[in-house]
């Protein structure tokens, strides 16, 4: 499992979504968000698009103990749904009048003194951009 993690934040340093500095030993591992009950603590908080350490309060989603996908992206309206799929986060979401094809993610909660309010997103390979949210 140790190994599995490492190699997931591995990846996320390589797409600039995490910040390093020192050593691996130096910085908390970011931790998998992998259950129903995991996920139960995000419902009704805004999880605002933080790519690249850029936060932005005009694309964010909400989600939902029902299973619903809210939010804004850019003035455009989110909508859709999502479930907890073998530790995945799989969603089917549509932005304005653009759906998006439905897609199955890992979550890792960030920790530490910086990261603890961070949500780190890998995608499937070769399906986007790794990205992150700012929990409010």
């Amino acid at each position: 499992m140790k190994q599995t993690i490492l190699g997931l934040c591995a990846a996320l340093a390589l797409t600039g979504c995490v910040e390093t500095s020192g050593s691996t030993e130096d910085k908390p591992e970011p931790k998998p968000i992998a259950t129903k009950a995991q996920f139960a603590e995000y419902y009704g908080k805004k999880l605002v698009n933080g790519r690249d350490k850029k936060y932005n309060s005009e694309q964010f989603i909400t989600l939902s103990s029902n299973g619903s996908i809210g939010g804004s992206w850019d003035g455009a309206k989110v909508t859709g749904s999502f479930e907890i799929k073998n530790g995945k986060f799989c969603r089917d979401v549509t932005i304005g009048s653009k759906a998006f094809p439905y897609q199955c993610q890992t979550w890792l909660r960030g920790v530490g003194e910086t990261d603890s309010n961070i949500i780190y997103g890998i995608r499937p390979a070769g399906t986007g951009n790794n990205f992150h949210y700012t929990i409010e």
